[in-house]
């Protein structure tokens, strides 16, 4: 395995900022570094794996009964493209970036934030997130399979 000196190395193996592994090892204690003779050493791998798993982990929890959403199903969700909700997080849509690169939106704080926009679309957009992630999808997909049986005779 190999093994790495440093916090900024580790950071640099791992494409992330120095900072980022500080406050990874602040935040968890099991966070895989040894602390010998005054400086930190690290073994790329188990700290990858630990990433991934704690990673994970985390994105399990904030996932799950549609409490957040990635960006691209909030894009889906309140049926707008991608590039729109990069533009509305560069406004203030709130949004949590994990280390990996994975947007996180939570559905309550992105419907309180659209409220307050201005534009009636904004607020409009809100709606979408008040019935629970995936309901409006299935009934615009039942009322669309219902045009097509009707097409069809």
């Amino acid at each position: 395995m190999s093994t790495v000196n440093g916090i900024h190395r580790i950071a640099y193996e791992l494409d992330v900022h120095h900072n980022t592994i500080r406050k990874l090892m602040r935040k968890y204690p099991d966070f895989p570094a040894t602390l010998v003779a005054g400086s930190y050493q690290f073994e790329v791998q188990v700290v990858k794996a630990w990433i991934a798993q704690h990673h994970q982990a985390a994105y399990n929890r904030e996932l799950q009964e549609g409490e957040a959403f990635t960006k691209s199903e909030f894009a889906r969700q309140v049926t707008v493209s991608g590039q729109l909700v990069s533009r509305w997080m560069e406004r203030g849509l709130p949004y949590k970036k994990l280390s990996n690169g994975i947007v996180l939106i939570e559905k309550a704080t992105a419907r309180e934030w659209l409220l307050k926009q201005e534009s009636p679309r904004l607020k409009a957009h809100a709606t979408k997130l008040q019935h629970g992630g995936g309901s409006i999808g299935k009934a615009e997909k039942q009322g669309d399979q219902e045009n097509a049986t009707h097409n069809n005779v």
